[in-house]
């Protein structure tokens, strides 16, 4: 579960850089495509991912601790989850969420956010859990604040909702892992296995045989974690007025013919290669994750300095202070 939640909620916040490589078109022209649409570079993107690193790392390292003690919390995993969420994440998606809305401009942030949006609504495939548990009924939770103004008593409901819904996927794997002992203990010394292999040749091995255990991990997993998200998606209408509804069905449409294409394709070729093989998800032992950022080692790496941006208007987002 390393990084996990981390990662799950850095995906949901920056979707435009997710999907660029979530495809099997060409990977160059849908990229540039997308980002002309959100008026951003290469570089300027390249940019916020190292801002990024730079604020996720020491929430990385708390991130440690708490899935520990998530770990071995067992049935008091709520409580657990629960000051995780609000000691962590939540500071963490505010931090995200700032450093957001300074760097790219208020046009930019609110294009990126509403393409995140209607990726989530009408293809969640496309933000998944190695490419196996859709979660893109999640992501719409966190953003949500981002796409229609919400008012104060909507924003609190909406990170209960959030923290729920969390808490609950956590508590699935929980489950699963104690349903499971036998195939998450081989997971296990897998993962030791791979850490200490020294050859390419060993890796791959390895690599193959974690492959297909973690397949069926999340396999065993799936269903339920679908079922959660469809109800906080029905809970959500219960929270949200006729005119919001009315709205975030406009938006719905608004999805790009180009992005619709590409990942109506994702989604087709996913679906073969989970029906045929488990072989679709290959970790390796350096192997970049979602919450990890930027690399570490930015000695040769192209960089530029931030823009000066005026100060605009403060603006409220959960978690925000």
């Amino acid at each position: 579960m390393r990084h996990r939640i981390l990662g799950i909620i850095v995906l949901c916040l920056t979707p435009a850089a997710s999907v660029s490589v979530a495809q099997d078109m060409d990977e160059q022209e849908l990229q540039h495509r997308l980002l002309a649409d959100i008026g951003v570079t290469e570089a300027e993107l390249m940019q916020f991912g190292i801002n990024l690193a730079g604020i996720i790392e020491p929430y990385g390292q708390y991130a440690h601790e708490y899935e520990d003690r998530i770990i071995n919390a067992s049935e008091k995993y709520v409580e657990v989850i629960g000051d995780f969420f609000d000691n962590l994440l939540q500071p963490m998606i505010g931090d995200i969420r700032t450093e957001a809305t300074n760097f790219f401009s208020e046009d930019q942030y609110a294009k990126m956010m509403t393409l995140g949006y209607q990726v989530a609504e009408n293809f969640p495939e496309a933000i998944s859990f190695f490419n196996n548990i859709p979660c893109g009924d999640m992501a719409q939770l966190f953003l949500l604040p981002d796409v229609i103004s919400l008012t104060e008593d909507q924003l609190v409901d909406l990170v209960a909702m959030q923290k729920e819904v969390i808490t609950e996927i956590v508590g699935i794997e929980i489950v699963t892992n104690e349903e499971n002992a036998e195939l998450s203990a081989e997971r296990d010394a897998l993962l030791q296995e791979l850490k200490n292999a020294e050859t390419e040749e060993e890796k791959d091995v390895i690599q193959e045989k974690l492959s297909k255990v973690t397949f069926q991990r999340l396999t065993l997993m799936r269903d339920r974690v679908i079922q959660t998200q469809a109800k906080q998606k029905v809970k959500l209408d219960t929270l949200l007025t006729a005119e919001q509804i009315a709205k975030l069905a406009q938006i719905k449409q608004g999805l790009p013919d180009y992005l619709q294409d590409a990942l109506a394709e994702m989604t087709k070729a996913q679906t073969d290669d989970n029906a045929e093989s488990p072989a679709a998800w290959r970790p390796g032992i350096n192997s970049w994750v979602p919450g990890q950022g930027a690399p570490k080692d930015l000695e040769n790496y192209p960089r530029e300095a931030p823009r000066v941006r005026e100060p605009r208007g403060e603006r409220r987002f959960p978690g925000s202070e």
